[in-house]
């Protein structure tokens, strides 16, 4: 069965002051998944498709666009990953974009640049897709 976009995701703040980007990024483009590829939400599996290094692996990876640091613009991302049973990176997308392309690009170039392990249900590796939001946002709280 095709599983709808609703995952669990957890928060990412990203309080930089002082990690900018000065290379370009690669343009990211995955394939459509076929119609009917069974892929399946955290909530279906018994464990989730997960970061290897969890959250501080995509931390590593994640710089703040240059542009969009000059300008004082901040936002939130939604990036969603379809992980394989081997945990590469099926499919990658922008589930709820910042507004700020610059923004988006970065958050799924940090999110490329990670190992994944696969979602396993009763004991099998599946796909599995993960939903993450990471905010950019200036200065610190």
């Amino acid at each position: 069965m095709r599983t709808s976009t609703i995952g669990t995701a957890l928060l990412v703040l990203l309080i930089l002051a002082g990690c900018s980007s000065t290379s370009q990024t690669p343009e990211l483009f995955f394939e459509p998944l076929p119609d009917d590829l069974v892929v399946y939400t955290s909530a279906d599996l018994d464990s989730g498709p997960e970061m290897i290094g969890g959250l501080m692996a995509m931390y590593a990876n994640l710089r703040y666009p240059d542009q969009a640091r000059r300008s004082g613009i901040e936002g939130r991302v939604l990036v969603k990953v379809v992980v394989d049973p081997a945990g590469e990176i099926r499919w990658m997308g922008i589930e709820r974009s910042s507004g700020n392309d610059a923004l988006d690009k970065a958050a799924k170039t940090a999110f490329y640049q990670v190992e994944y392990n696969p979602g396993i249900l009763n004991g099998e590796p599946v796909y599995g897709e993960l939903i993450q939001p990471v905010i950019f946002r200036l200065g610190s709280m």
